[in-house]
């Protein structure tokens, strides 16, 4: 197992509540790590300059970093959150699956949908390729704790 494992956060990243949220997740997991490995979990949001958003120089850019980012990525975290889970979440999934690349799936929203809180195409998909963690909590740490012990059995599986 490598030293380090890099983790893509796929989610909405649109409003200021989710990109300081995102950055909390982060902070708690790089902090935790797993048992064998440091995380560094990437952050589309991070990673793209968006001086020029809402054009298609700022839309292609995105789309470019964000398929390197996936590609490079040992495990892709997916929240799904919301009455429908996040269009890019969702082409992210479809995308780590594709390239075997194992997904977590997770949602602390408690508001039922299709299948499990979510569609079924991502509930299954997240199923198949790693896990889907469903939690009510909304304590940071106790939803990383579940993460991390998710990251170590896809990364165990993979090996």
């Amino acid at each position: 197992m490598k030293d380090l494992v890099d983790i893509y956060l796929a989610g909405p990243l649109f409003s200021q509540a989710q990109w300081n949220w995102n950055l909390e997740l982060k902070r708690v997991l790089e902090r935790r790590g797993t048992e064998r490995a440091a995380i560094r979990l990437i952050l589309p949001q991070e990673k793209v300059e968006t001086e020029d958003y809402g054009t298609w120089a700022f839309a292609e850019r995105t789309y470019l970093q964000c398929l390197t980012d996936l590609t490079l990525s040992d495990v892709v975290l997916a929240n799904l959150d919301g009455s429908k889970a996040d269009d890019g979440t969702c082409f992210e999934v479809g995308f780590a699956v594709a390239k075997n690349i194992p997904v977590i799936g997770f949602r602390t929203d408690p508001r039922p949908g299709e299948w499990q809180g979510c569609n079924l195409m991502l509930s299954v998909g997240c199923e198949k390729a790693g896990r889907m963690i469903s939690t009510s909590t909304k304590d940071i740490e106790v939803l990383a704790k579940n993460l991390i012990l998710a990251i170590q059995d896809v990364l165990e599986d993979k090996a």
